[in-house]
């Protein structure tokens, strides 16, 4: 289907009153880290066990387009990775109901809350 009719049917529609707006499932804060080779070098320089398999990981996330996660037991480690995360990117809304609430607030809803994730 033509991309410019789906473009008019949602202009067409009529928008409901949405003041406040609760959404709902989880919100949450993420950091967006551009990839850059400087970045990857910077994990090259970590002397520390367990850099070049989160770099492995990385890489292979970024080749197949898809998510991965990789659970981290050792807190000095989890530190060490954190802290060199940290310096770069910038800080947006997350999760299903943070999205929601970013999307609805684009569209002209004055108030949005988004929930905490409760069942962490």
């Amino acid at each position: 289907m033509n991309a410019g009719v789906w473009e008019d049917l949602y202009q067409s529609l009529q928008k409901p009153q949405m003041d406040p707006v609760l959404t709902g499932f989880n919100a949450n804060i993420d950091r967006i880290i551009p990839v850059t080779p400087a970045l990857l070098r910077s994990f090259g320089q970590h002397t520390m066990q367990g850099f070049d398999a989160i770099l492995d990981r990385l890489k292979q996330s970024m080749r197949y387009c898809s998510a991965d996660e990789v659970f981290i037991g050792d807190p000095s480690f989890y530190r060490e990775l954190s802290e060199s995360c940290s310096r770069s990117g910038m800080l947006t809304m997350g999760g299903q109901a943070g999205i929601a609430a970013v999307h609805l607030c684009r569209s002209g809803v004055p108030s949005v809350t988004g929930t905490p994730d409760l069942h962490r």
